[in-house]
């Protein structure tokens, strides 16, 4: 009972998650380009 209900639990989490990357991955990649602008012309 236990060992399903963890797996539901992480269906549910993976299914959320992915479903927020579709609004999370394009600020994540405007953010990691930022981050290496910055890092080239810093010394």
């Amino acid at each position: 009972y236990h060992y399903a209900f963890a797996m539901l639990l992480g269906l549910t989490i993976f299914v959320t998650f992915s479903r927020m990357w579709d609004l999370i991955s394009p600020w994540v990649d405007n953010r990691s380009s930022f981050i290496s602008i910055v890092s080239s012309f810093s010394p």
